[in-house]
């Protein structure tokens, strides 16, 4: 159990805020909460157990009570051996019961641990949420900068392209300019040249140059004097003179707008370029901005993750030291509050970062390289995603043996309760086995009493006929001497015949007594027998006592068989040996 302890710390300290790790996260939470119902299941099985072991003892203590009756020779030496082995037998159970507490303490600290790293995961869930939740948020914010960003740089884009589209339309306008301007000089040239070399009253041409219109007037008054040029070619110089002027100044006219309108767009582009430059310039302190930013939120971040460090620290070192002094405990605990002081001003300082970061990203225009980053943070995500997926792999792995373990327990608890549901089986098997057995020794020593009695009676009867005989033949050997002295020797045979006939008819007190004191001893093996049986070794004992039970009835209902035999020839002898003097007499 301290091993997957250190496992789900580890996975603990090792999951990333960043990542898309909710799902993992409940799912590690019905796992461990799996856990826990089946080391409750394995507590419930435990006490079962310890329940069982009382019972067990109770009947054991029950069995092994000593019999004060029991005599010596054959009846101590089993007891003794039946007690030993009653103490093997419960040195044996006392060291499964040890076991089984050990187990039953390791369970409750497993449960105890696996709950205090539930409610550790259950609070690093709150943290990652609420880091998760801020976030996103910062990235919805980032999103709708970027898109702001996107549509101002696609209007100054539009503008621009209109602006250019403009420029090249009005040097289109400068170059057709250019060239009438080219057009009309060269025709200004034609006509001075053909001013120049046409003679008075000669030429009907059409093109005169439109630098020397002003010269034109003395040379028509020259040409009126003259009487050779006729009024018509006059009157067709004159138009041909207004309407070159009217050409000039038209040209001119044009010459002054094209030049305003160059004007104007050079002006524009200056102020286009200026602009240019003052969005590079402000590109480039943005970029400054977010990079400092950045730093600042990775200093942050580094931060964080130092006090995060020492924040695990100083919770392993209040686990360590909780169970060795309390101040000790009060002290860390003042630590932690300060630590998680500091790491909510370091929350804040993030945050702050952050919301100036999103101020800074806000005036952004340049977004490729927001999108980049952006880029790189998604595959870092990712990376961190993977990384989660495998650690909830390991802890998938953890669970499954930690199943494993469960299932391993369980069997073993399946085991005992099998093996404790035999011995109850073989003990009430033993009990009905002696109950039986005893019944049938009491009925055997009804029946030894009963024939005991009857042989008493036949006993008394016969010894009554024998002393009358004896008495009857005393008289008849008092009243004839001389018939005495002639069966001197016959006499002294039946004198031993009547010694025998009277030690045979003593016996049955001390035959009454050998048999009282075997039926004692029969009981009294019984009771012994009935007290010290155990589970273990009750089908051997149970054998060795079958022989002896049944020898002890037997023997005794042979030897009344045979005292009675001895007492009925006896008899007979009498009877034949008083039979031949009463034919005698």
């Amino acid at each position: 159990m301290t091993f997957l302890q250190t496992e789900i710390k580890d996975a603990c300290n090792r999951l990333s805020p960043s990542g898309h790790i909710e799902e993992s996260l409940t799912e590690l939470q019905d796992k461990l909460h799996d856990a826990e119902e089946h080391l409750k299941q394995s507590h419930t099985q435990v006490a079962d157990v310890k329940l069982l072991t009382a019972k067990f003892e109770r009947l054991l203590a029950f069995g092994t009570g000593t019999d004060e009756d029991a005599e010596n020779g054959d009846n101590t030496s089993t007891c003794d051996r039946w007690k030993l082995q009653n103490v093997e037998h419960q040195r044996h159970i006392l060291q499964l019961y040890e076991k089984s507490l050990a187990k039953e303490l390791d369970l409750e600290k497993k449960l105890t641990d696996s709950r205090n790293s539930a409610d550790d995961l259950k609070l690093k869930l709150r943290y990652a949420e609420l880091e998760i939740f801020h976030i996103e948020e910062s990235i919805e914010i980032i999103m709708e900068r970027m898109l702001q960003a996107e549509n101002a740089s696609e209007i100054l884009l539009g503008v621009f392209k209109e602006l250019s589209e403009k420029l090249h339309i009005d040097q289109l306008n400068l170059v057709d300019s250019q060239q009438r301007e080219y057009e009309l000089r060269s025709k200004l040239q034609e006509g001075k040249a053909s001013l120049g070399i046409q003679k008075p009253g000669s030429g009907e041409d059409d093109s005169v140059p439109a630098s020397d219109t002003n010269g034109l007037k003395p040379n028509l008054e020259e040409a009126e004097d003259e009487p050779i040029i006729s009024a018509s070619e006059v009157l067709v110089l004159r138009e041909k003179v207004s309407s070159l002027e009217q050409q000039l100044r038209e040209s001119d006219m044009q010459l002054h707008q094209q030049n305003a309108s160059e004007y104007e767009s050079q002006q524009q582009k200056n102020v286009l370029h200026s602009q240019l430059s003052e969005m590079e310039n402000i590109i480039k302190d943005l970029k400054e901005n977010v990079l400092q930013v950045e730093t600042r939120a990775l200093t942050a971040e580094t931060n964080c993750e130092l006090l995060m460090k020492a924040n695990r620290e100083m919770i392993e070192d209040l686990n360590l030291l909780r169970n060795n002094n309390e101040e000790k405990s009060n002290l860390l605990e003042r630590k932690l509050k300060e630590s998680e002081i500091q790491l909510e001003h370091a929350k804040a300082s993030i945050q702050a970062n952050e919301e100036h970061q999103n101020m800074y990203n806000a005036t952004r225009i340049d977004m490729e390289n927001l999108i980049e980053d952006l880029k790189v943070k998604i595959l870092k995500a990712e990376s961190r995603a993977d990384s989660a997926e495998s650690k909830c792999s390991l802890l998938s792995e953890t669970n499954v043996e930690l199943n494993d373990e469960l299932s391993f327990l369980r069997g073993r608890l399946d085991c005992l309760e099998m093996a404790l549901h035999q011995a109850d089986e073989a003990k009430i098997a033993t009990k009905k086995d002696i109950s039986m057995r005893t019944k049938a020794i009491a009925d055997l020593v009804k029946k030894l009493t009963f024939e005991r009695e009857r042989l008493q009676s036949q006993i008394s009867a016969l010894t009554k006929t024998n002393r009358f005989l004896v008495n009857k033949y005393l008289k008849r050997k008092f009243k004839d001497p001389f018939h005495m002295s002639e069966k001197g020797n016959y006499t002294e045979k039946e004198c031993n015949v009547f010694r025998a006939s009277e030690e045979v008819l003593a016996e049955p007190s001390t035959i009454e007594y050998q048999v009282d004191e075997s039926a004692a001893e029969v009981f009294a093996c019984n009771t012994t027998m009935q007290k010290t049986v155990s589970a273990d070794n009750i089908s051997a004992e149970t054998s060795k006592h079958e022989t002896v039970r049944n020898i002890g009835p037997t023997q005794l209902s042979l030897k009344h068989l045979f005292l009675g035999v001895v007492i009925i020839i006896i008899a007979v002898i009498t009877v034949y040996l008083i039979q031949p003097e009463n034919t005698s007499s």
